[in-house]
């Protein structure tokens, strides 16, 4: 899955590749790459679902114009726009006009989830205001939960893979030498 958000951080997408689209690039590779309206959440969920099924199925037939078995991966481009900051380092005023952003708010994805189904009669005020109340404490619950972890810098380490290679057993191995020698409270100290 790509999600094409259209920015690099501060560079477009047209200038981090020469290919049209980021779904093309899947040809070189012998397996079918799909564009969808990652803005439109039916349209991106039918795509991933065929992508699964191709995926899954081997009577499928591949493809037209593709070789080779039925079942292969999909190289999904979604194409979308982020509407903040990349980073809270970034400031994206300073490469792109508050015109195009607005342009784009037209096709947020929530809106028009809410208006489809509010047209179908499935989503009604007090079912948004339930749905409302259910996030927030959701969310604040995870706030709370997050809030009372200790971190634990070993933790880096713990579930990036089944059986650690020997450079990542000496990275970890560093990071203890660095912990015992300053002591966390120097790691964290801003320079």
């Amino acid at each position: 899955m790509c999600n094409n958000n259209q920015w690099a951080i501060s560079a477009p997408a047209e200038k981090q590749t020469a290919s049209r689209t980021f779904a093309e690039k899947a040809d070189a590779y012998g397996f079918p790459g799909v564009r969808v309206d990652g803005m439109d959440p039916l349209a991106t969920f039918e795509v991933v679902s065929e992508a699964i099924e191709r995926a899954r199925d081997p009577t499928k037939t591949p493809p037209e114009g593709t070789a080779g078995r039925a079942t292969r991966p999909t190289l999904i481009e979604a194409v979308q726009y982020r509407f903040g900051a990349h980073t809270t380092a970034d400031d994206p005023t300073v490469y792109r006009e508050d015109e195009e952003v607005e342009r784009w708010k037209r096709w947020d994805p929530i809106p028009r989830m809410e208006t489809f189904l509010r047209d179908r009669g499935t989503l009604d005020d007090e079912t948004i205001d339930a749905i409302g109340t259910e996030v927030t404490e959701t969310v604040a619950e995870a706030i709370e939960v997050g809030s009372d972890v200790e971190p634990n810098p070993d933790d880096l380490f713990e579930y990036a893979y089944a059986e650690l290679p020997e450079r990542v057993k000496d990275q970890r191995a560093y990071l203890r030498r660095l912990r015992e020698e300053y002591g966390d409270e120097a790691l964290l100290e801003e320079h």
